[in-house]
């Protein structure tokens, strides 16, 4: 039976031609799969090794990994000896606080040469480059990302310069860093070599390499696109208010079902809360806003609440 699925391509065929592109593992092979991870536009397919399995996420594929044993090799190609200039992409979803320093995302790791990792101490990403001069050693870039939402991270560097993007957002900078020490380990994907705890749990989708800093909007492209392909945004449908307060620039309403309605100048925000009781989470919050369908999602209100926030994509990551 012919796969109709749409690939991340179909829905920007443009950006297939984005100057210094390496290697883009798109990972639309989906299930049942072998053990090969093409690489579609270079030489760098992968090797899926310790059984990582592919998962269905909307209209694409991730792989997920165990955290034992999994994870892709794509080889030490010279197309990866990057010195100059770097972005690395990916959509990842972490299930689980490492036990120990530093599983790895994607990249070549320890002794490093570009790389992120996820760090076992604050649910964070860190983005490494390793200086090519001598006593600059090794420069890193933290930024957020708790358990059990999906991400879209981009970390450049542009010769100077490293930045950190997630969700489109411009989350990080440092500077100065001169250039790139290629190293010469092979670039690993849910894997870092040569330390500890070096297997992510999580899933992966859509990663590329490119050997030049890609701009902010590409990024936002590249969000955009992922978002839709993937299905993670949330859906935006406005309510017709039974009863209201307030007035002007500020109206709060209500719907039939106990919806919650917010007009105001900039827009209209709903407010859509659940509860149930016994249980451990005992309810969550969500806000869509239109027209820019801006949604915030909360998490469980047991103790705490952790809110998430997505500004430009539209859509809540589920």
């Amino acid at each position: 039976m012919p796969n109709n699925t749409p690939t991340l391509e179909a829905l920007e065929p443009r950006l297939m031609l984005s100057n210094g592109l390496v290697s883009h593992w798109d990972f639309q092979e989906g299930p049942p799969g072998g053990t090969t991870l093409e690489d579609i536009v270079g030489s760098n397919d992968g090797t899926i090794h310790g059984g990582a399995q592919w998962v269905t996420v909307g209209n694409g594929y991730a792989l997920e990994f165990d955290g034992i044993n999994d994870y892709v090799d794509c080889g030490n190609d010279p197309s990866l000896d990057l010195t100059n200039e770097v972005t690395m992409e990916l959509w990842v979803y972490p299930e689980a606080s490492p036990t120990g320093p530093e599983p790895g995302l994607v990249g070549r790791t320890f002794p490093n040469s570009y790389s992120l990792s996820y760090y076992y101490v604050n649910q964070g990403a860190y983005f490494y480059i390793q200086s090519p001069v001598p006593g600059e050693g090794m420069k890193s870039l933290r930024v957020s990302m708790p358990l059990d939402s999906w991400y879209h991270v981009a970390a450049t560097f542009n010769g100077t310069e490293m930045k950190v993007y997630v969700n489109g957002e411009l989350t990080g900078t440092r500077s100065p860093v001169n250039g790139i020490d290629p190293g010469n380990n092979n670039f690993n994907i849910g894997r870092a070599e040569n330390v500890p705890s070096q297997f992510f749990k999580g899933r992966i989708s859509d990663v590329r390499l490119y050997d030049i800093a890609i701009s902010e909007s590409t990024i936002q492209e590249h969000f955009e696109a992922g978002a839709t392909l993937f299905q993670l945004k949330a859906p935006y449908n406005e309510i017709t208010p039974v009863e209201t307060i307030g007035g002007g620039d500020l109206v709060v309403g209500v719907g039939a079902d106990g919806e919650l309605q917010v007009d105001t100048a900039a827009g209209t925000y709903l407010v859509d809360t659940s509860y149930s009781y016994p249980g451990g989470s005992i309810g969550w919050n969500d806000l869509e806003a239109s027209p820019n369908r801006q949604r915030v999602g909360g998490a469980d209100h047991n103790q705490s609440q952790r809110y998430e926030i997505d500004h430009r994509s539209g859509g809540q990551l589920l």
